[in-house]
Formats: C-alpha cells, structure tokens, sequence
C-alpha cells in the first residue's frame, strides 16, 4: 500500500515532536564544582517546557518548571562552606549526578593576557609545580568562543589543583585563589 508523501511527513513530525529532551546544566554545574557560601546559589538548565526538574543539594530539594523556552532555575537556600565532597543530583526525564561539588568562596576572574598567562610560564614553575597539591582548589576555564551574540551556554570544565593540573591554570587566578585557600580554609572556585 501507497502512502502519500504528505501524510509520510505529517508522521514523522508527530514521532519527533514526542522525543523528549534530557534535562541539561550549565556548564558550570559539572563534576568538581565549586558553589559559593553564604548567599542564595543560582542553578539553571534546559528541560523540555512543563517538565518538572527536581534539584537536590546539601540536604535541600528544590523544583522547577521549564518556561516555553526551556529554561529552568531554582535557587539554593544560603550554604554554609563545606571542605566535604558532596552530589548534586537533577531529576527530569533523565538524571543527572555531579560529584565532588564544594561550597566555599567562589571567584571571577576576568581580562585578557592578564589572565592568560599560565603558571608554566612564572618564574621558578617546577618548584610551584612540586608544591602545588591543593585539591580544595579549582578552576573553571570558560572556553574563548568570539561571536557577535551572547550565548546561554558555554564550554569548559572544573580542574582540581594538583602538580599535573597547575601549568594551565591562569596565574594570576591561581596565586590569589592559593592565598583565599591557605588564609579563610575553605574550598576556593575560580572562574577564568
């Protein structure tokens, strides 16, 4: 039997339009994260619109529903720094589990080569290199992507501070979050 093209295609927009979308985080929700302390923690993603995403954290859960866009948000109540590795966990039409999340001081670093300078390239880097074992240290390199609109995303990762890891972290980035680390005592995030 013969089916008109017409109706082919009416099909198989039915089919996709049910494919459901997996529930997304921002990039810098991701395994090794650093959240901040002592102030309500945006976390946001993607679902597919009225799916309903549940965020647990700490010992808090709490819900969301996507806009017609996607989009979703809740906000965690003030965290208290915590040295101990924790999970964050999404729940939607999919899960999602993030390890080793912290909570402490979280900090932006932004410019050009100011920024972009690596430790590799200080003065004495294999004595830094040697002494460079800071796992309460991290840092979230955003992935340089030029282009005329804003984008909601971006790519990147958290890295552990440790002698392999060090030689790319930014290093004026690096030597002040050292310093936040070694004084306050609390896991420190550092966004490049």
């Amino acid at each position: 039997m013969k089916y008109p093209s017409s109706l082919l295609i009416v099909s198989l927009a039915a089919l996709t339009s049910t494919v459901q979308a997996d529930v997304k985080l921002h990039a810098l929700f991701s395994d090794h994260a650093v959240l901040l302390s002592g102030a309500a923690v945006p976390v946001w993603g993607w679902a597919d619109a009225g799916e309903k995403v549940e965020l647990s954290f700490a010992g808090q859960m709490k819900s969301a529903t996507p806009d017609a866009s996607g989009k979703w948000m809740v906000k965690l109540d003030n965290l208290k720094a915590d040295a101990k590795p924790q999970e964050l966990t999404v729940k939607g039409d999919n899960n999602l589990t993030i390890k080793d999340v912290f909570v402490g001081e979280v900090w932006l670093g932004s410019g050009q080569s100011n920024m972009a300078w690596p430790v590799s390239k200080t003065k004495d880097f294999e004595k830094e290199m040697g002494t460079a074992q800071f796992l309460q240290v991290r840092v979230f390199t955003v992935k340089s992507n030029a282009s005329a609109t804003a984008s909601e995303n971006c790519g990147g990762q958290w890295s552990v501070c440790s002698p392999k890891t060090v030689g790319a972290f930014s290093a004026t980035l690096y030597y002040f979050g050292r310093e936040i680390h070694k004084t306050q005592g609390v896991p420190t995030g550092l966004i490049n």
